[in-house]
């Protein structure tokens, strides 16, 4: 079997569906492309991350308002222990894990019916099924019967054979947790566990009406009839009251079809005269079907009542009773992901091999350059196993750098998933990006309407591109993630429709260094030409954009006077607060018109982040590769900036 999932990965799948979440581990069904009515069961690590595949062509099915049913089944009260039901070449055979899912077997067949006969039925070619269906009726037990409180004890529906017969539901128990099993009936009975399971109550699942339920104090050695009442009703559920000790249940259900819910009590109480003392318990040891008693790392032994002591376990009996800690072994390892375990019939077949498609030396995702990542031999121990010492084939794993990696699985989205937005309104865009060193990647933007950016740190920080279109219309949205070792790309149509959002201030604190304005053209700021900025991060401005104009307040400054820059037909700005300090974003910008915005093209990783436009030219101090580390402090670095909209950096 071949361990291949890993969550997050991009792979065809019909369907997933959660088993079991306990201890840590995550059990999922994952119904691939190719199967219709089969899943393929995996078992993840203690992160929930990596999958192995632990069996396939688990069956399923469908059942009302379309709900899916994988036959899988955890036995109650044994750590470790699960049934299912496998479907291959269109037959459906039960199979019992002790260990979690490392390794399956057959269910053993009894060698005599109910009545004594012989059942002729030997493996290989004849086992025992179970079905594996849960109760449409909540208040009766489903096709298969377990406990906590009752560890070992199972009571299933099935029948003997080479597979699972639908319509054929003989009733069969176990009271060491399927090593061995007994015939009890020739049809299907919902189960009931009283005192820790020292009375079973079995009532015929049918549709007639009913007056006699059968129950056992010796684990389904031998049954005793009752009749809990003088009419016969229509069996609809059974219930305990509240705690494992109780010996009171109820059985509930109606004489017609249109009369009332009928009530009935039935009490155990009165046939134990006493409570149980230690002489009347005995012990059974947990072994899987090959006797071998190190089961999940551990030898355990439980307690339960001798057979001829009529006695009341009550509410302090615990059935476990010793565990001793077993050295590791081979077994108790599974195939780590990419690896696959040799066939059973092979002498190495516990070894671990590396699939064609894997490479065990190579980096994991999230591996950031100038670490260390370990190398996986191909083993990993089983969730829950309690092994120590012994045999541990994962030792001497080798420690590797990690290297620089390409982007790959670059995504660019709008917060929100808006399908359209209006003229002025603000627009979220998140930049994601699944695998590839982020530290030394710059990621180029370009919202489609003029403006370009380049940034570092962009997807490290998980903060939004605040962005405002001015007209209606369809925009290209692309990002370009690149370094060294390769790029990736992204892209997105972002649609623009409806009447403009008014104008209205905005405030920015780009606090941290300083904000200063240059203005080459006073008189020009309604005409053609450009207004050059340098920014630097700094003090706090006031802003607004409309038809196209930016008007730019700016706070005075030490040595520098600033100077209300807007067109005439605005109002005049507020007065900023005084400046305060925001960590996280620094911005390095420079403003073009239009038709230099056409003829800029984006800066490469040669040309650094410096620029002749105009003789202006970028400080870049904080992006030298001895600080590049410093990075993950910032939220999304801006190296350059061509655009005729500042305001969704600095109110970002």
């Amino acid at each position: 079997m071949t361990p291949i999932l890993k969550l997050g990965e991009r792979r065809p799948r019909e369907d997933l569906q959660v088993i079991s979440t306990d201890e840590s581990q995550v059990f999922v069904a994952v119904q691939e492309w190719y199967q219709t009515d089969t899943y393929n069961l995996y078992q993840s690590d203690t992160r929930g991350v990596r999958y192995s595949l632990v069996l396939e062509d688990v069956r399923s099915s469908r059942q009302a308002e379309e709900n899916v049913v994988i036959d899988i089944l955890e036995v109650r009260g044994v750590k470790g222990v699960f049934l299912a039901n496998q479907k291959v070449n269109g037959k459906v055979v039960t199979l019992i894990t002790y260990n979690k899912g490392r390794d399956w077997d057959y269910l053993r067949p009894p060698s005599t019916d109910m009545n004594g006969k012989p059942t002729n039925c030997k493996p290989p070619d004849c086992h025992l099924h179970l079905h594996l269906r849960w109760a449409d009726n909540p208040y009766v037990s489903g096709t298969v019967h377990t406990r906590d409180s009752a560890p070992g004890l199972v009571m299933g529906a099935g029948n003997l054979g080479s597979q699972l017969v639908e319509y054929k539901e003989e009733m069969y128990i176990t009271s060491d947790c399927g090593h061995t099993w007994r015939q009890v009936f020739e049809e299907e009975h919902h189960i009931l566990y009283l005192d820790h399971g020292g009375v079973i109550v079995a009532i015929k699942d049918t549709s007639i009406p009913l007056k006699i339920l059968k129950f056992s104090v010796d684990e389904g050695l031998t049954w005793s009839t009752h009749n809990f009442t003088s009419t016969s009703v229509f069996v609809d559920g059974l219930l305990s009251e509240p705690g494992d000790e109780t010996l009171v249940m109820t059985v509930f259900g109606h004489i017609s079809f249109r009369s009332d819910w009928e009530l009935v009590k039935v009490d155990f109480r009165p046939w134990f005269s006493r409570r149980c003392g230690e002489g009347d318990y005995g012990s059974w040891d947990l072994t899987n079907l090959q006797g071998d008693r190190c089961v999940m790392g551990q030898q355990r032994s439980f307690r339960r009542r001798k057979p001829a002591s009529w006695c009341v376990t009550g509410r302090s009996f615990t059935a476990a009773l010793t565990a001793r800690v077993c050295p590791c072994r081979a077994s108790d390892f599974l195939c780590d992901y990419g690896f696959e375990r040799a066939p059973s019939s092979e002498s190495d077949a516990n070894k671990c091999f590396a699939n064609f498609w894997f490479n065990p030396l190579s980096p994991p995702d999230d591996c950031v350059l100038g670490q260390t990542y370990t190398s996986s031999l191909g083993y990993r121990k089983l969730v829950s196993n309690v092994c120590e010492g012994g045999v541990d084939p994962r030792q001497s794993p080798v420690r590797l750098q990690c290297p620089l990696l390409p982007p790959r699985g670059l995504q660019v989205s709008i917060r929100g998933e808006a399908v359209a937005v209006r003229p002025g309104e603000d627009v979220l865009f998140v930049v994601r990006q699944e695998q590839g060193d982020v530290l030394t990647t710059k990621y180029q933007v370009d919202l489609g309407d003029g403006f370009k950016a380049m940034y570092v740190n962009l997807t490290l920080t998980g903060e939004p591109i605040r962005h405002r279109y001015e007209s209606p219309g369809v925009y290209r949205v692309s990002v370009r993630a690149e370094n060294v070792v390769g790029h990736d790309e992204a892209v997105l149509f972002v649609q623009v429709t409806g009447e403009p959002i008014a104008p209205a201030w905005s405030r920015a604190t780009p606090c941290g260094r300083d904000l200063s304005l240059r203005k080459r053209a006073q008189d020009n700021v309604a005409g053609d030409r450009a207004l050059p900025l340098h920014l630097l991060a700094g003090a706090a401005a006031w802003m607004v954009s409309w038809s196209g104009r930016l008007t730019v307040w700016a706070a005075p400054q030490v040595g520098r006077v600033g100077r209300p820059v807007q067109s005439p037909d605005l109002p005049a700005p507020p007065t900023p607060p005084p400046c305060r300090k925001r960590p996280g974003r620094t911005v390095y910008a420079q403003m073009h018109n239009e038709k230099e915005q056409e003829m800029t093209s984006p800066v490469s990783h040669s040309q650094g982040v410096r620029s002749a436009t105009q003789g202006e030219e970028f400080i870049e101090d904080e992006l030298h590769p001895q600080t590049l580390g410093n990075a993950r402090n910032h939220s999304g670095v801006v190296l350059s900036v061509s655009s005729r909209e500042m305001h969704s950096y600095l109110v970002s």
